[in-house]
C-alpha cells in the first residue's frame, strides 16, 4: 500500500509513495522534460536530507502502470493507477529487500506525454506534414530516453557518487503495452550518522 509523500519524506517509515506533485506536461520537448525532472529529483534529495538525514544511495528507474478497471487513467492521480507488478512490484521484490528506505514515483508517461512539434515550426517545414514518427516514438521508449538522460546527468555532469545505478542497461521491455510508463527514484539513508 502506498504511503503519502509527506509521510515518506518526513517520517521514519519505509515504503513507496507518489511525489506530492506528479510531473505531467504533455507535448513538452525531451530536453525540457529532463531538465524539469532533474530539478525535481535534486529537490527531493534535499528535502529527504533535511527531514530524514543524509542519503547514502539513490537509484533512478522505470516501470509501468496500468489503468484500474472501470476508471479513466490520470497521470497526475496515483489512485487511478493499477500498480500490480509495476511500482509495488519494484518496491516489494527489489528495493525493500536491498535495504532501501523508500521509492518515490515522479511521473507517468502516457501517449499524450510525447513531445509535439511546434505548430509554428510545422508551417515553415513543408516536409513535416509528410513525415510520420519512427518506431521509437512511443511512451515506453520515451520513458526509457528520459530515464537514461537523468542517469547520465547525475553520473557524468553532476558526478554524484550516491547514484547507485550500476550500468546503463535499459532493462526489460513491457510486452503487453501498459497505459503508462513510470519514472521513480529509490533511496537509501546513510545509517552511519
Amino acid at each position: 500500500m502506498a504511503l503519502a509523500y509527506k509521510t515518506l519524506i518526513g517520517d521514519n517509515r519505509k515504503g513507496y509513495a507518489p511525489h506530492e506533485k506528479l510531473y505531467f506536461s504533455p507535448g513538452e520537448s525531451l530536453s525540457t522534460t529532463v531538465d524539469k525532472m532533474f530539478d525535481i529529483i535534486d529537490k527531493t534529495i534535499k528535502d529527504l536530507e533535511t527531514n530524514r538525514g543524509p542519503i547514502e544511495e539513490f537509484v533512478i528507474g522505470k516501470t509501468f502502470a496500468r489503468k484500474r478497471k472501470k476508471q479513466s487513467f490520470d497521470p497526475t492521480n496515483f489512485k487511478t493507477w493499477k500498480l500490480d507488478g509495476g511500482v509495488n512490484g519494484r518496491w516489494n521484490s527489489k528495493y525493500k529487500y536491498e535495504g532501501f528506505d523508500g521509492l518515490i514515483v515522479l511521473c507517468a508517461f502516457t501517449r499524450e506525454s510525447l513531445p509535439r512539434k511546434d505548430s509554428e515550426e510545422d508551417e515553415d517545414d513543408e516536409e513535416a506534414e509528410e513525415t510520420e514518427p519512427g518506431p521509437l516514438f512511443n511512451h515506453q521508449d520515451y520513458s526509457l530516453a528520459v530515464e537514461q538522460q537523468l542517469i547520465h546527468r547525475f553520473a557524468y555532469e553532476k558526478m554524484d557518487p550516491r547514484l547507485g545505478n550500476c550500468s546503463l542497461s535499459t532493462g526489460n521491455v513491457e510486452k503487453k503495452g501498459a497505459k503508462a510508463y513510470v519514472i521513480y527514484m529509490a533511496f537509501k539513508l546513510d545509517r552511519e550518522e
